[in-house]
């Protein structure tokens, strides 16, 4: 959506709080809000109790709905377990467009972007899709490692609404894997500020930290790499890379807290990028 939009949104929310308060439709766009806000508590609050009507709103049964919503809620707070359960949840209600986006991102999450891609690939061929879908869209192409298509994508988002902080990670991914820090590093300032407006809770703030880190890593900014690095493995639902990365910004000074770095990514991703860099680096 763009953020224009939102006001947009806003007005339209009070209109039906004034004359349906209690509607469904009314805690579908309330919920949206208020996940679009960082107000992840109350979004989830609302979404559970949208997760427990049985009337149907415009995007199909409003129990999906809700249980989609709270989906993305889980995911946002870096609860994966919390995520499985709700995702188990919306299997039967798989064909609904709402369910399917919410269920890629957990996929992706778990790392199964097989599963999804397909699916994306089609959609995205709609000339109306939304910001939302294009960074869904993009992250699952960047996990392929169709770099370029995902930076078009997060491009394609940002021209839509410019102060997605989503769409800035996506960028951000992007000139990190391509090692050019200087830009990641000035992408990732104005991924800071959109973040401050637009909190999205947890699990983006240790994606940014951790890209932030990278960043500074590159850069040669090992101490400030190090705090940035060490903020992320402190927040739920970081990156495994995070912990890679925290090994390589302490090896040479503090052998004992890399190689303990270097294991906790092994233990989390033990086929991951860095597994083989990660194994050299212990033995």
């Amino acid at each position: 959506m763009r953020r224009a939009a939102v006001a947009d949104v806003e007005r339209l929310l009070g209109l039906l709080e004034a004359s349906a308060p209690d509607a469904s439709e009314t805690l579908v766009v309330r919920g949206y809000l208020e996940f679009d806000r960082g107000q992840l508590d109350e979004a989830a609050a609302t979404y559970r109790a949208l997760s427990e009507r049985e009337d149907v709103v415009l995007e199909g049964p409003a129990h999906a709905v809700g249980l989609a919503g709270l989906l993305l809620v889980d995911l946002a707070r870096g609860q994966l377990d919390a995520a499985q359960a709700t995702d188990a949840r919306l299997a039967s209600e798989a064909d609904l467009p709402v369910v399917r986006r919410a269920r890629s991102r957990y996929a992706l999450a778990r790392g199964r972007v097989a599963d999804v891609l397909p699916a994306l690939e089609a959609e995205a061929l709609d000339p109306h899709a939304t910001p939302q879908f294009l960074v869904l869209f993009g992250d699952a192409l960047f996990a392929t490692g169709a770099v370029d298509r995902a930076a078009e994508a997060y491009r394609e988002a940002l021209a839509l609404d410019g102060a997605m902080p989503e769409a800035h990670l996506g960028v951000a991914s992007v000139l990190v894997r391509a090692e050019r820090y200087a830009e990641a590093n000035t992408e990732l300032i104005r991924c800071r500020r959109t973040l401050d407006g637009r909190p999205r809770g947890p699990a983006a703030e240790a994606r940014y930290f951790t890209l932030f880190g990278r960043a500074l890593l590159g850069l040669g900014e090992l101490e400030e790499a190090r705090y940035a690095l060490r903020r992320a493995v402190a927040l739920p639902g970081t990156p495994a890379e995070a912990h890679f990365f925290l090994g390589e910004s302490l090896a040479g000074q503090n052998s004992p807290d890399a190689r303990s770095a270097y294991e906790r990514y092994l233990s989390l991703d033990p086929e991951g990028a860095f597994a083989e860099r990660a194994q050299r680096a212990i033995r």
